[in-house]
């Protein structure tokens, strides 16, 4: 009965499974499988606790299961974009992960953790909490540099999975994925890592960091971005397209950096002026106490320990700017 529904109610269907579910009806037979692996990106997704990528000497304490995939595993076909770009060979290596003193020991650390245990300390977000907790830790080691297409082959399939999986913790501060090799791989495929908290710390390679939170990160909690750089020109720009446009992607975007008065102004003036502030993030926290906030005194209303912004062209379009001077920052908010 079921074979017979049009794909809209099939897929309907599916929704309400959850994972687990979901791999077991793949094993019933191939046309279920094909299915649901056809709209894998729409259905539930695998779950970890975290993703990692260090240096494989940082899990020796972990229960872990190394994972070295080899090519013959993975026989299937290009599409013909990719396989358009890949018919005269590489021109040159291209590197896994950013950035380029990544050796060969270099994993990506996929952990899940016993029954409803929260892996990470509440106040201590980047420390395992207790390491006995961890139920589960693969350590995935895949072609550093990518040479030929066989290395292809198996970070195309390895990303793909990983695209279509969600994590609680997104740890992205010493490696990121390469952009450029994403692009290469999936065009213009909207292609994103999702998690529910993520942190990186931009103290150099910051242009493609950047970049890969911009195109390839979706946060449904918070993101918390650290500069170490003291020239603001070179993060205000891409600071102000992520801000501006990536409501649809971070629930909250919290920054620590030496300068963030340029980026302030600029989200200001942007609340008051922009035509369009549907793509905004909702909440914006600037941990910087230099801050000057002298010229919202005119512009805004002031409401107990607020200030309240409106939009000119759409005046129901409101935020709320509340400066915290004991913790140090300043809270941007839609409501």
């Amino acid at each position: 009965m079921l074979y017979s529904l049009p794909t809209e109610i099939k897929l309907y269907i599916f929704k309400l499974l959850n994972y687990k579910e979901l791999c077991s009806i793949k094993q019933t037979n191939i046309y279920f499988h094909n299915f649901i692996n056809n709209f894998e990106g729409e259905l539930a997704r695998e779950k970890f606790c975290d993703i990692t990528i260090d240096c494989f000497n940082q899990f020796n304490e972990y229960p872990y299961k190394l994972i070295k995939p080899k090519d013959v595993n993975f026989d299937f076909p290009f599409n013909e974009q990719l396989e358009e770009k890949l018919k005269n060979g590489l021109r040159k290596p291209i590197p896994l992960y950013l950035p380029l003193y990544s050796n060969k020991n270099t994993v990506i650390c996929l952990t899940k953790v016993c029954g409803n245990k929260q892996c990470y300390h509440p106040e201590l977000p980047t420390i395992i909490r207790n390491i006995a907790d961890i139920e589960e830790c693969l350590l995935l080691q895949l072609p550093t540099n990518i040479k030929s297409k066989e290395d292809v082959k198996i970070v195309y399939y390895y990303l793909n999975k990983l695209f279509n999986c969600s994590f609680g913790r997104g740890n992205f501060d010493r490696f990121i994925f390469n952009p450029e090799l994403i692009q290469l791989l999936f065009g213009g495929i909207h292609k994103q890592f999702y998690v529910q908290k993520s942190w990186l710390f931009m103290y150099y390679n910051f242009e493609n960091k950047f970049q890969f939170i911009l195109n390839h990160l979706n946060v449904s909690e918070s993101i918390r971005i650290n500069i170490a750089l003291k020239d603001d020109a070179n993060y205000t720009d891409i600071l102000f397209k992520i801000l501006t446009s990536g409501g649809d992607k971070f629930n909250e975007v919290y920054l620590v950096a030496y300068n963030l008065q340029k980026v302030f102004d600029l989200i200001i003036n942007h609340i008051e002026t922009s035509k369009d502030c549907s793509k905004m993030v909702a909440n914006i926290v600037l941990n910087n106490r230099n801050i000057n906030f002298a010229s919202l005194n005119e512009r805004a209303e002031k409401i107990e320990d607020c200030f309240q912004l409106s939009n000119i062209y759409n005046p129901k379009i409101k935020f709320s700017i509340l400066f915290t001077r004991q913790l140090k920052k300043s809270t941007i908010k839609r409501f």
